[in-house]
């Protein structure tokens, strides 16, 4: 059931720290897809995960909707933790942080094929910036 490996994502890969997991649910010739980003190597995937493990080792993430129909599944998610690695150019603030976020995923053969991610990202690194002044 593709809803079954989208919560993987976030309960293994996120809340779990377990990376390995991205080889079995993400198709070969997967593709994400965010604001200025397209990300189709496996092995990039997971260093951007792990560079977020780093800066925010107690991020959580929750699933709060999900709705599947065939191939194609809509997720819901609010994630936090605290800023206490470096992140990008910005030193550590230790100040917990929130934000939101929403998948559309596209399924092949019981993987992610196709992810297009929203997010207030955007939002959280304008946060962390507000901080480290």
């Amino acid at each position: 059931m593709n809803k079954d490996v989208a919560l993987r994502l976030y309960n293994e890969v996120w809340n779990q720290k377990k990376l390995a997991v991205i080889d079995e649910i993400f198709a070969d010739d997967f593709a994400i897809f965010a604001p200025g980003i397209v990300v189709t190597d496996k092995k990039v995937l997971k260093e951007f995960i792990h560079s977020w493990m780093t800066s925010f080792p107690d991020i959580h993430h929750e699933v709060e909707d999900v709705v599947e129909q065939g191939n194609k599944l809509a997720l819901r998610f609010k994630g936090k933790g605290t800023h206490l690695g470096q992140f990008m150019d910005l030193a550590p603030t230790h100040k917990g942080f929130s934000y939101t976020g929403m998948n559309f995923m596209h399924f092949e053969g019981g993987k992610i094929k196709k992810l297009w991610l929203n997010s207030s990202i955007f939002e959280l690194v304008a946060h962390l910036r507000e901080h480290s002044r």
